[in-house]
């Protein structure tokens, strides 16, 4: 039988695997609620005359999902250089034929407006991207990502992040759900200056890191960690094996530094570029078939090691822990008043469960909530004890009504940790208690 369901699995698409993705505190996460690391290639500008257009048609984005296993996808649309999208409007549908592609395939596409200076396009922008929801928002394959690299020196919060906001909602008015991804400043780097200033009120929001591993070390990777612990979730949509300039060697060891990165903390990837440009961060070697059928003497070095990790990824970096909440009512039995709350016990998130006093205890004017490591059943005077309140981890109590607040620290340690919750309202001279809650902590 497990055979039979492992076969099964790998049979599955990566979208019919995981489906709708969407967010779920710092994390990415699949319609199951489990946190996934996509991995998968850039292509290079699309822009007319540059070459890389070539490799935007489903014969390379077929091969590259057959034999190379990716994941996603990203049509990197050129916009404001020679041949973009602004002078030439064909590149559009180039990046149509990669969805379709795309689609066709069962992976993950984004969207990408690959600029530097996307604020001053805005309404081209909207535009394209409202053309695109209408025609692919109803599928669970499709990323938007509305801003590829602001450059070093724009403001998060007076320019790129008003610019977001007006694509986003432009967007949402046609497709409510899909994931949008947003860039920050000094080349899509500056993920810890927008934690600080996030885009809020808008659903299912990601934010873009890119780097090159010969370049950029443990000091982007503690700019990513600040950002994740102030609790917004990040996509690498395009990373180098080079230095910054796509020049250079390939940095064996940073790869692997940063590719442990992204597993621990479940993010996805796509590596640039998918082209036989005659440099160091190109996957092919110049005049290949932009059609796919690369041998292995067609691969850079580059292209070597990514194809290496990205046919690996789904068994090096497995699906994260999905959070799960199981309500307990004891025996006897107590009131079933202790709800779940609307955020999942994930790490880095604060879960916020609530007492219904709707039927439960009315008059009670405070509420005490209790999170310990071990489950009980042992009769009170007050109801059930559902959990041992001598190995407490937490406890908050306050007047009535309000929401719980149970922080949950961003460590991978407790990823997994099982914890159960009950709560006791309070009254004059009268205590009476709920259910418990029993938790997986989700990773």
């Amino acid at each position: 039988m497990a055979l039979l369901l492992t076969g099964a699995l790998c049979a599955q698409t990566p979208v019919q695997q995981h489906g709708h993705l969407s967010v779920s505190g710092n994390r990415i996460v699949d319609s199951s609620g489990n946190s996934v690391s996509l991995a998968g290639m850039s292509l290079f500008w699309s822009n007319t005359g540059w070459g890389g257009e070539a490799f935007y048609n489903a014969a390379a984005v077929q091969w590259a999902r057959a034999d190379w296993g990716i994941e996603v996808i990203r049509a990197a649309m050129g916009v404001e250089h020679p041949g973009g999208y602004l002078q030439d409007p064909s590149n559009k549908a180039k990046v149509e034929t990669v969805v379709n592609a795309a689609i066709q395939e069962g992976i993950y596409v984004i969207i990408d407006w690959h600029s530097h200076h996307a604020e001053d396009h805005k309404v081209a922008a909207i535009t394209f991207f409202t053309d695109m929801a209408t025609q692919f928002g109803h599928l669970p394959n499709v990323i938007y990502e509305v801003y590829n690299e602001p450059l070093a020196g724009v403001s998060w919060s007076n320019t790129v992040k008003p610019y977001a906001e007006n694509v986003i909602d432009a967007i949402r008015a046609i497709d409510p759900d899909n994931l949008i991804i947003v860039g920050s400043p000094t080349w899509s780097q500056d993920v810890d200056v927008a934690s600080q200033d996030p885009i809020t009120g808008r659903a299912n929001i990601a934010y873009t890191l890119h780097f090159y591993a010969e370049t950029h070390t443990a000091s982007l990777r503690q700019k990513a960690l600040v950002a994740l612990n102030n609790g917004i979730p990040l996509f690498v949509t395009e990373w180098g094996t080079v230095n910054a300039g796509a020049t250079g060697s390939v940095a064996y060891q940073s790869v692997s530094e940063w590719m442990q990165f992204l597993c621990e903390h479940k993010i996805s990837h796509c590596n640039w570029a998918l082209n036989d440009k005659q440099e160091a961060a190109s996957a092919l070697v110049p005049g290949v078939d932009p059609n796919g059928g690369w041998s292995a003497s067609e691969l850079t070095a580059s292209g070597t090691l990514v194809k290496s990790i990205i046919e690996d990824w789904e068994t090096t970096c497995p699906t994260g822990v999905a959070p799960v909440m199981t309500v307990r009512l004891g025996s006897p039995p107590n009131p079933n008043a202790l709800l779940p709350g609307a955020t999942a016990p994930r790490i880095g998130a604060v879960w916020d469960p609530v007492v219904d006093h709707s039927a439960f205890f009315p008059s009670a004017i405070m509420d005490f909530l209790v999170v310990s490591t071990t489950q009980l059943n042992a009769p009170s005077p007050f109801g059930t004890l559902l959990i041992d309140p001598s190995v407490t981890v937490f406890s908050e109590l306050f007047t009535t009504p309000g929401t719980f607040a149970v922080p949950l620290p961003y460590d991978n340690a407790i990823v997994g940790l099982q914890l159960s919750v009950q709560a006791a309202s309070l009254g004059f001279g009268v205590i009476e208690l709920t259910n418990a809650i029993d938790l997986v902590v989700g990773g």
